[in-house]
């Protein structure tokens, strides 16, 4: 080996260690932000919790404040949105059962206006009404937790919780990984600062769900009895029954001119992740093209539209087009519209897809990152290939094939659908809200 060679391996020996070093100090300054990340989210998190504390007494008040058995205080989404179980549950007894004072509590101005404007009581939650009404309140109808209402103020209401939706992924206590502590710790922090705020523990007298099937996974994630898990399916399904028209005028103007030129819409409902993939990786990541999507859309009479989950904050692709849309939790806070117009669905591990059963209209799963998404963020109740009646695509050149695939023939996998709708829907009468509503008399009145 000459003089030259030998230099030459020496060099590049000394790039690579070089290299290695500065790898291994931009791995340890991430890990280190990271942890100082964790630590100030914790520390914000556990200042606000004992905050919280101060607002005891009125808990204490609530409980000795005359209630009204018909009072009803609803909200969903922690205040964020009006949408989901509660909002078709509400809409149902302002529109049917007068006897009833339904009442929205939101911590957004804008559907305070917009509630108002349309005729129904709406409060802020944390305003005096807000506390007012809480503490008066018979009855509280939630989709999250109390934290979707003022929880605050209510002491002796019965809570009922909707949920929002027939899970697929592990939920509530079936999921410890959906922590961002330990369980263990996390189990700790809940029963401490049950200790000093009253109102942290929370208590639910009623639980609502689709099946029979669902009751068992509402006991365990909930941590709760049969008894006080009834079949009523959920009320946001009862909008199936609407006119796609007339559906699509109240939700976005693009849709509605899609609907009236009798384009094909296929729907795009991506669950969020706890870790792992990014929104722009699903697409990024697993060839994705736009231009060729966006002919392939056009030469099918088709609009392509992506709904990221709520808890995903991330920001949504700029790549827009006639036959590709994007819309955020902003644009589109109610998803069950958009389901109800849908001719084409494709999701991954969202439990929409079980809602979209009753329609029988075809299924395209996205399991991209399966293996991952179960290691990394949430574990499934079912195995994935038993319950997801449709063709399973692994990119999105499969993707395109599948969909031409059911426009031509949508009745393929019609007898698997309808094989899994029995086992998670027990109702498609749209009667769902006022199955709820007798449910929650029926408590009112056992109470007697």
């Amino acid at each position: 080996m000459n003089i030259y060679n030998i230099l030459y391996h020496k060099s590049k020996q000394f790039i690579d260690d070089k290299f290695v070093k500065i790898d291994v100090v931009r791995f340890r300054i991430k890990i280190c932000w990271r942890c100082i990340n964790m630590l100030i989210r914790y520390s914000l998190q556990i200042l606000k919790d004992l905050s919280d504390a101060l607002k005891s007494p009125i808990y204490l008040i609530s409980y000795i404040f005359p209630k009204n058995k018909n009072i009803w205080i609803f909200g969903a989404w922690f205040g964020a949105k009006f949408a989901d179980n509660p909002k078709y549950l509400f809409l149902y007894v302002a529109n049917n059962q007068p006897n009833i004072r339904p009442i929205w509590l939101t911590k957004n101005k804008k559907i305070m206006q917009q509630l108002k404007q349309n005729g129904y009581e709406c409060y802020h939650a944390y305003s005096l009404k807000g506390f007012f009404y809480s503490m008066r309140a018979g009855v509280a109808i939630i989709s999250q937790g109390l934290v979707d209402v003022n929880r605050f103020a209510l002491s002796r209401t019965k809570n009922i919780h909707l949920w929002h939706g027939t899970p697929l992924k592990k939920i509530g206590t079936d999921s410890a990984r959906g922590y961002s502590l330990p369980s263990y710790l996390h189990n700790f922090y809940v029963y401490f600062l049950g200790l000093i705020n009253p109102f942290y523990k929370e208590y639910f007298d009623l639980y609502t769900a689709s099946s029979p099937e669902v009751v068992q996974k509402f006991c365990t994630a909930f941590d709760t009895i049969p008894e006080k898990v009834v079949v009523t399916g959920s009320p946001r399904n009862d909008i199936f029954s609407d006119n796609k028209k007339d559906i699509a005028e109240d939700t976005n103007y693009d849709i509605y001119n899609s609907i009236i030129q009798n384009k094909i819409i296929i729907t795009y409902l991506p669950t969020f992740r706890d870790r792992g993939l990014t929104f722009d990786q699903l697409f990024n990541n697993y060839n994705f093209d736009f231009e060729k999507a966006t002919n392939f859309f056009k030469e099918n009479n088709a609009i392509f539209i992506c709904r990221p989950h709520s808890a995903d904050k991330t920001k949504i692709s700029s790549l827009k087009s006639e036959h590709l849309k994007f819309f955020n939790d902003d644009d589109m806070p109610d998803t069950q519209k958009l389901l109800a117009i849908t001719d084409i669905l494709i999701t991954d591990y969202s439990g929409a897809y079980f809602d979209y059963l009753i329609l029988n209209k075809p299924i395209i799963f996205a399991p991209f990152d399966l293996n991952e998404y179960v290691a990394q963020s949430r574990e499934l109740y079912y195995d994935y290939d038993s319950v997801t009646p449709g063709p399973k695509a692994k990119n999105w050149d499969d993707m395109l094939v599948l969909i031409k695939e059911a426009i031509i023939q949508p009745e393929k996998y019609e007898h698997k659908r309808m094989e899994i709708n029995k086992i998670f829907n027990d109702f498609s009468d749209n009667q769902n809200s006022k199955r709820v509503y007798e449910k929650i008399v029926e408590l009112i009145e056992a109470e007697k």
